[in-house]
C-alpha cells in the first residue's frame, strides 16, 4: 500500500523536480577531483531502472549538478563494488536491507571526498527513490526540510 501511494505521489518528474530545494542544501561531500563529472555506471538490466536512473540524472541536471554518460557496465565493471570517478547502480548486492529499504547509497570517501559511489536497488523503486540516491551519490546528506526529496522522512 505504501509503495502504491509513493508511486502515485512521485509519478512525474516535475513532481519530484518541485521537492529539490537545493538552494538549501549543504553538500557534505564534494567528489575527490573538482572536475570530476561521474559516469553512472549500469550494472543491471532492469529496463524499469534503467528509465528510472535516466530520468533522475535529467531532473538534477535542472538543478545544475552534473553527472556524465550512462554506460552499461561490462562482467568485469560489475565484478567490483565500487568504479572509481563513477557511480555504479545494482541490484540489490550486499549492503541493502530488503526488509527495510528500497535503495542505498554507499559512497567511498576520503576526508569527505568521494573517490566512487555505489547504488543498490530494490525491485520497489520509483522515481522519487532513484533521484534520492543520486543524490547521496552527489554529495548530499538527509535533510530536515518539509516535503523535501532529502528528507528521510519524506
Amino acid at each position: 500500500m505504501f509503495y502504491l501511494l509513493m508511486s502515485l505521489a512521485w509519478g512525474n518528474s516535475d513532481q519530484v523536480l518541485n521537492s529539490i530545494n537545493i538552494e538549501k542544501y549543504k553538500k557534505e561531500r564534494t567528489w575527490l577531483k573538482k572536475e570530476t563529472i561521474p559516469d553512472i555506471v549500469l550494472c543491471t538490466k532492469n529496463v524499469k531502472k534503467i528509465k528510472l536512473v535516466k530520468q533522475a540524472k535529467k531532473v538534477w541536471a535542472q538543478k545544475g549538478e552534473k553527472l556524465g554518460k550512462i554506460k552499461f557496465g561490462s562482467k568485469d565493471d560489475c565484478k567490483y563494488y565500487y568504479i572509481r570517478d563513477a557511480i555504479v547502480v545494482s541490484d540489490p548486492n550486499r549492503n541493502i536491507n530488503l526488509r527495510k529499504e528500497y535503495a542505498c547509497t554507499v559512497n567511498l570517501v576520503n576526508k569527505k571526498k568521494i573517490k566512487a559511489s555505489h547504488i543498490e536497488l530494490s525491485r520497489e523503486i520509483d522515481l522519487h527513490i532513484i533521484t534520492h540516491e543520486l543524490g547521496h551519490a552527489l554529495g548530499y546528506d538527509h535533510n530536515q526540510i518539509r516535503n523535501d526529496l532529502m528528507n528521510k522522512e519524506y
